[in-house]
């Protein structure tokens, strides 16, 4: 997603307040598509979109772990239970490759309003904003006070 030739804007499913950022940003049209396929056909001023869901589901699919889409956190949370992946609920069992779901509206009540790859030793790849999208490598950040529960991919 740091490819220059593909500029990825973070959108969380064109609410006004996203439609205003993005207009500011030169892009005339807000909203996520239906697949992340979709979301690669560049905007009007070559911006594609994506948000956290959308970008965590596209790995997954490009692993070959899903075989369908999501731009939904929950949605996606729903998926990986259904697919047989195992439910990790203590943050210091998290290992690499896990899909960590996270509240980051404030103190966790158990929401999920977010969901990231855990790389190890808490650094992590996801796109929940534009400055975390475009970076290459994995950035660190101690999110254990946000962590409400994991999945790990079946074995």
């Amino acid at each position: 997603m740091s490819d220059s030739s593909h500029l990825y804007y973070y959108c969380l499913g064109g609410g006004e307040s996203s439609r205003s950022t993005h207009i500011n940003a030169g892009l005339a049209n807000c909203g996520l598509n239906s697949s992340f396929k979709n979301s690669q056909t560049p905007g009007s001023n070559g911006y594609r979109l994506t948000c956290c869901a959308t970008y965590v589901s596209w790995v997954l699919e490009e692993s070959g772990y899903l075989s369908t889409h999501t731009n939904s956190s929950n949605s996606l949370a729903a998926l990986l239970a259904s697919a047989g992946w195992t439910k990790i609920t203590s943050y210091s069992e998290l290992g690499p490759g896990d899909i960590v779901f996270m509240d980051t509206s404030g103190p966790n009540n158990g929401g999920i309003t977010h969901v990231q790859i855990h790389v190890g030793n808490g650094t992590w790849y996801n796109a929940g904003s534009n400055s975390s999208i475009h970076k290459v490598a994995p950035y660190s950040d101690n999110v254990s006070d946000q962590f409400v529960y994991a999945y790990r991919a079946p074995k």
